[in-house]
């Protein structure tokens, strides 16, 4: 769930919600068909479940309860059905996509009234931070323009009225984004055309940004950073670039080369096997991994499964021993059978709760983890992995304390060198970002400005490929949640809960 307190799964014909904390169900709702998409409201206040053959869309309330059998509303996608939805920031309404891609409805819940928009591209829509807006995309006669709608103006009766069209001089837009402060609207092209724009709600063109015009593939993706300072475009040549959103200036361009300089300053570390350091019975990991549950399966909720014993195998480890591939004084990252030598994209581009770091992953170095500093500007760290990164996370925890896998883990601790800004941004004073890692291993790969490590999965055969987790960490009030995160291995279908 959003924050973190809730874990929802489809089981068969099943909708069943648990506390993340102890993974007891809590509600549990039955379907006429089986899901194919679960979405959860803002405030954990009901779920929305996509229907797999009719298309409809059933919400379920976990507030009121008393009516358990039947859904709250069922939205119909007509003839030509659903194929996408999103909630609003509040919760009380719900945009879905039709699936031949002609226009949306915005459903209000309290109302149970429909508001058909038009010409929608599918999924190509931004619900202001600050405010009852949406943004999105309406294509007609093969050109492209931007519509403001509210709900502001006629709430009592639940209907969203366009409030603004504007143009924006394109024929294919390809994203838009709010601002964290909703002042200002992010627009960018197809990847045919490098073009990125900044326009008021109004309309108002403020600001406009080309890297290149050379007729490579142009901009992949746009993020602001949580504090709506910064902006990182990531495009086809490989660069990851970083805007000023005051100045709109490029701060930085940050290249992710299959080779480095062994004199740069930034820490690597490189992945290996050895034996397990940890020694120790079983239930030193309690901590760590305490459930474990198929999900696809009704029988046995909460399998409290063996923990394994890693004392006598080996496991990853982190070592910021580089010598073993460095050549002739070069850093060489090399690849790994799935690096994809045609495409110089990036992968992955996240930035931590607090808009102080971003990490990176290349398509030609898919098992590195670039790690900057947008205080320095510069590299932080350099994470090289024997696998494919599969997904990353940013987390935070308390600062203040070490992690708590400090003790549990293999470590690579504080190393002469470290970047001084960031070890600051760690002080007690501050939450401690984590960035998790999976790359298909047995093993959760983390890293902290006070080191990375390296922590098993003490499960039989679970391969971590990517995690779940609500918003732990609210930028504007610096306070932390609950630390669980949710482990998913595609595989088995399975899942493992870990505590920070």
């Amino acid at each position: 769930s959003p924050a973190g307190s809730m874990l929802c799964t489809c089981e068969l014909r099943s909708v069943v919600v648990r506390d993340a904390g102890s993974l007891q169900v809590v509600h549990a709702f039955k379907l006429e068909e089986p899901a194919s998409l679960v979405s959860w409201a803002p405030d954990e206040t009901a779920v929305a479940v996509l229907s797999a053959k009719s298309r409809a869309v059933n919400v379920f309330d976990l507030v009121d309860t008393s009516n358990a059998d039947k859904a709250r509303a069922v939205l119909d996608g007509g003839v030509v059905g659903t194929a996408s939805l999103a909630w609003s920031r509040e919760s009380s309404d719900i945009l879905t996509f039709n699936a031949v891609g002609s226009g949306a409805i915005m459903w209000n819940l309290e109302h149970q009234k429909g508001t058909w928009l038009p010409f929608a591209k599918p999924q190509l829509h931004s619900f202001c931070p600050q405010g009852s807006f949406l943004a999105l995309i309406q294509r007609q006669d093969c050109t492209d323009r931007v519509a403001i709608f509210t709900n502001g103006i006629d709430s009592n009766q639940g209907s969203w009225l366009k409030c603004a069209e504007f143009s924006v001089g394109s024929h294919d837009i390809a994203g838009l984004e709010w601002s964290p402060d909703g002042s200002y609207i992010a627009v960018w092209d197809s990847p045919r055309v490098y073009h990125l724009q900044l326009f008021s709600p109004s309309g108002e063109r403020v600001r406009e940004f080309c890297a290149y015009d050379t007729g490579m593939l142009g901009i992949k993706d746009v993020r602001w950073s949580p504090d709506g300072r910064l902006i990182a475009v990531t495009s086809f040549d490989g660069a990851l670039r970083i805007i000023n959103a005051t100045s709109w200036k490029l701060m930085a361009v940050f290249e992710h080369p299959t080779s480095l300089s062994s004199s740069d300053d930034a820490l690597v570390y490189l992945e290996s096997r050895a034996m397990s350091a940890l020694g120790g019975t079983p239930s030193s990991h309690q901590g760590l991994f305490e459930h474990h549950f198929a999900i696809p399966s009704l029988h046995d909720f909460v399998q409290q499964e063996a923990l394994l014993d890693f004392g006598n195998e080996e496991q990853s480890v982190y070592s910021t021993d580089v010598s073993s591939i460095i050549e002739g004084g070069i850093l060489q990252l090399g690849q790994t059978s799935r690096s994809n030598l045609g495409t110089d994209r990036i992968r992955f581009a996240e930035f931590d709760s607090r808009g102080q770091l971003i990490a990176s992953v290349h398509e030609k170095s898919p098992h590195c983890v670039w790690i900057w500093s947008l205080s320095a500007l510069s590299l932080a760290a350099l994470l090289v992995h024997r696998n494919d990164v599969t997904s990353i996370h940013w987390r935070s925890t308390s600062g203040g304390a070490e992690p708590r896998e400090k003790t549990k883990t293999s470590e690579c601790g504080e190393t002469p060198g470290s970047p001084t800004s960031l070890l600051e941004a760690a002080s007690a004073l501050e939450p401690v970002p984590r960035l998790l890692i999976a790359t298909g291993a047995r093993e959760v790969f983390s890293w902290t400005p006070f080191g990375a490590s390296c922590t098993p999965v003490p499960i039989s055969d679970f391969c971590v490929g990517s995690f779940f987790a609500g918003r732990q960490l609210n930028a504007e009030c610096g306070s932390a949640s609950s630390g669980a995160v949710l482990l998913y291995d595609p595989a088995r279908k399975s899942a493992s809960v870990m505590y920070d």
